[in-house]
């Protein structure tokens, strides 16, 4: 009777065991699957959290006299010939626009990009941006939603930019665009970007495109890069490339393919 109660204690004790190394294992894992990937973007992109990437050893004295020191290494002759390079460039998108086939890929009238992005297993982002103007002067917007699920949640990034469009021959645009950007996800929050778009076509129907935007939201940077590979018909064209966007240690980043229309 003994020997069957100590075998039932030894079980019992071996079964609790059990269910703590089962807890210890489950729990990491539980808080793991919690952790948001685009609340961790949202924060870091917002500023609702410590600034640990502030350098508050530096005097503020010290920023402005290297604010001052590029400023004054930027002549007036290198001022000029900026102005000189972003005027001639106008001026042939105006010669563009007024000599201007259906469905050329640089300087459009109207331009509509939808395409997919896949960030990881469970983050994926659908884009729809829309450009539309006339000869150098243009607006653009763009808007981007990611959706997580596990654990869900979602998280929207948008710009609207005023877009100055410089054509440089036959077969280069390079664009300058100023503008709001926009985050949405548990709040909403808004800030300034800055982009320089740069479409190269050594063919008609088959180019390269790069789109950095830069934006800063509460004192906070975010860099969004996009390199594609463009190519179609007429009118239709098929887009395959790859976005990165990164705020401090957070990133969203991964292949996407899509479809551009133009007219």
């Amino acid at each position: 009777m003994r020997a069957h109660s100590s075998g039932i204690n030894t079980m019992k004790i071996f079964f609790h065991i059990l269910i703590f190394l089962l807890v210890v294992q489950v729990l990491p894992a539980s808080n793991s699957l919690a952790e948001s990937k685009l609340l961790d973007f949202e924060k870091e992109a917002t500023g609702h959290q410590d600034p640990r990437r502030h350098d508050h050893n530096q005097p503020e004295n010290d920023r402005c006299e290297e604010e001052d020191g590029l400023a004054e290494a930027l002549s007036a002759d290198c001022w000029f010939s900026l102005f000189a390079v972003g005027a001639y460039g106008g001026t042939s998108s105006w010669e563009k626009a007024a000599a201007k086939s259906k469905g050329q890929s640089l300087i459009p009238f109207v331009r509509l990009d939808l395409s997919y992005q896949d960030i990881e297993s469970d983050v994926e982002a659908w884009n729809v941006a829309l450009e539309a103007g006339y000869g150098p002067w243009a607006a653009w917007l763009q808007s981007t939603d990611y959706e997580e699920d596990n654990p869900r949640s979602s998280l929207k990034l948008s710009y609207i930019q005023a877009l100055y469009r410089m054509s440089f021959g036959t077969a280069v645009e390079i664009d300058l665009g100023i503008g709001g950007t926009y985050l949405d996800g548990t709040d909403h929050s808004a800030g300034v970007g800055f982009s320089i778009p740069i479409k190269v076509y050594p063919w008609e129907r088959l180019g390269f495109e790069f789109r950095p935007v830069w934006s800063n939201i509460n004192g906070n940077t975010i860099d969004d890069y996009s390199v594609d590979i463009v190519g179609g018909w007429e009118s239709v064209s098929l887009k395959a490339g790859y976005r990165w966007v990164s705020t401090g240690p957070a990133s969203l980043e991964g292949p996407s393919v899509g479809v551009v229309f133009t007219y």
